[in-house]
């Protein structure tokens, strides 16, 4: 596990990022190197060119911080959801997402609801 998580300044960033997203489900993803320092942010994207557009219609958050920070020593991605309200909600990386972690040897954590970040998910 990454003591990232544990770290409230990098929850609360992200929380903020998620805000920021300017698709219906706000997600946002924090990239991590093996040291545990901060990469970069990104959220998902929504795609204006997508003809059917309930259907796979944006650009995955840690699709784009793989593509982006893997040249940059990326270990771990952190990723939140959260909902209207601003409440952090469940959230899993698609099968694509998870299979391209692997390939590339990145660890995906998911912030759940709870305390903080207390209760985490990791796949790899």
């Amino acid at each position: 596990m990454c003591a990232a998580t544990d770290n409230p300044t990098i929850i609360q960033r992200l929380h903020k990022k998620c805000c920021q997203s300017p698709s219906q489900y706000r997600i946002a993803c924090v990239a991590l190197n093996k040291k545990g320092e901060v990469l970069g942010y990104t959220t998902n994207k929504f795609r204006k060119d997508n003809i059917r557009p309930l259907i796979g219609s944006g650009l995955h958050a840690e699709a784009i911080s793989m593509a982006k920070y893997f040249p940059l020593g990326l270990k771990t991605l952190i990723i939140m959801r959260i909902g209207l309200s601003g409440n952090i909600l469940p959230i899993d990386p698609c099968e694509d997402c998870q299979k391209m972690a692997r390939k590339l040897g990145v660890t995906i954590q998911s912030v759940m609801p709870g305390v903080g970040a207390k209760k985490k998910q990791l796949f790899s």
